[in-house]
């Protein structure tokens, strides 16, 4: 597992179609790294991986952003790979010379096709 600073700094310099292994096992038993018992106290649950829930997290916040897409590789029984790959970067919005008064222009998809209301 790599850690969630790990997974920023690959995220500012990855280019598009790059992709890194960000944990390997199985992250819903792994994910969850503290149990409540009796109110405020709390333990280590086994076989929970610290720091998993915040990687977990900061890697689903990219992916809600649209700067990855996520994949999962089944290596064994109850044992996966999760990918994270670099998306390409929103195209420039791109409004045609001489568009004035005429029709709104606006991005209608991260494609960058362009529609014409009028």
């Amino acid at each position: 597992m790599i850690t969630p600073d790990a997974f920023q700094a690959w995220l500012n310099t990855a280019p598009a179609g790059d992709a890194i292994i960000w944990h390997t096992g199985f992250l819903a038993r792994q994910r969850r790294a503290w149990t409540e018992l009796r109110g405020h106290h709390h333990r280590f649950r086994h076989g929970a991986v610290p720091g998993l829930d915040q990687l977990a997290r900061e890697v689903a916040k990219a992916a809600d952003q649209g700067l990855v897409v996520l994949f999962q590789h089944r290596v064994s029984e109850g044992h996966y790979k999760y990918l994270a790959v670099r998306s390409a970067p929103p195209a420039p919005r791109v409004i045609p010379e001489g568009a004035k008064g005429g029709g709104c222009y606006r991005l209608c998809n991260r494609a960058a096709a362009l529609e014409v209301r009028p």
